[in-house]
């Protein structure tokens, strides 16, 4: 492996980032991580969208330390934090959450804010698909010989330990998936989407709540679109101030506000820090053309 001068967090290390394929985004090209796909990856690395940092990645990133000093005092290890590429293609980056050198040992530090997981972990030793994933990607650019995942628990202020065994028929398949990922990055192409697993359902009266659904979300679109057309012959009789007809008031109003977005970026300010994290999920409803 090739060790990278810079320290993590910083601006450099932001660019380093953008610049391959890291741990963090190799789980969302090899399809196991549930928060992202490849084609929003592709837009981070493109500059078309930056991710925001979320209130869990902010306690991740100020409880990190504390639990590297927790495995370095309880191992014996000396642990510490490095960037890493891979020696002969420079695509392939890591940001080690610590390394030892003299042990060849790497470890993958996760502070969890939810309870679930870190119970599933005490009860059967479950680790997240994507988790395994990065580690599987800093071994094989590292070719560490031991590898550990360390599951901050904030009830006893410990880890939870446990070895990741290295998987080379994992790695040669995430390399070429990798590659062909960064080559639509340097294409400027965007990958296909994902293929969506759809769970079918059959039930007679779901049938029936879907049809009629259907109806109305059809009849809404024929509304809206005449909404729009009648108050755009409507506004031809007025003359430019408040009226009053046949019940009806037109009452002027300004368009709401916008921000540049863009521009406030640009001036150095941090968005991200305004933006509520919100853990809810709902679903969009579509319907065929048939």
């Amino acid at each position: 492996m090739k060790i990278i001068n810079i320290k993590q967090g910083s601006e450099e290390w932001y660019k380093f980032r953008s610049q391959g394929v890291g741990a963090s985004d190799i789980s969302v090209i090899m399809g196991t991580n549930p928060y992202k796909d490849t084609v929003k990856l592709w837009n981070e690395k493109c500059g078309y969208y930056v991710p925001r940092i979320t209130e869990p990645m902010r306690y991740g990133m100020h409880t990190e330390p504390i639990a590297r000093e927790w495995m370095n005092f309880h191992f014996g290890y000396d642990l510490q934090p490095i960037c890493i590429e891979h020696e002969n293609e420079s695509i392939f980056k890591a940001s080690l959450d610590g390394y030892d050198e003299l042990n060849k040992t790497i470890v993958e530090i996760k502070c969890p804010v939810n309870r679930k997981t870190i119970e599933a972990f005490k009860d059967s030793k479950q680790i997240h698909p994507y988790w395994i994933d990065q580690i599987q990607w800093q071994l094989a650019l590292s070719k560490a010989e031991r590898a550990l995942i360390a599951i901050w628990d904030n009830e006893t202020n410990s880890c939870l330990v446990a070895d990741i065994l290295a998987d080379e028929e994992r790695h040669e398949l995430m390399f070429k998936k990798a590659r062909e990922f960064w080559d639509y990055v340097k294409r400027g192409i965007q990958p296909p989407p994902p293929d969506i697993k759809f769970e079918n359902i059959e039930d007679d009266n779901l049938k029936l709540l879907v049809s009629e659904l259907k109806k109305i979300v059809n009849k809404k679109k024929v509304y809206s679109e005449r909404e729009k057309e009648l108050k755009q012959q409507i506004l031809c009789y007025a003359s430019g101030k408040p009226f009053y007809a046949y019940g009806m008031k037109g009452l002027l109003a300004k368009a709401p506000k916008k921000y540049n977005f863009k521009q406030m970026e640009l001036d150095g300010i941090d968005l991200n820090k305004y933006i509520e994290a919100s853990s809810k999920t709902s679903y969009r409803f579509t319907f065929s053309k048939t």
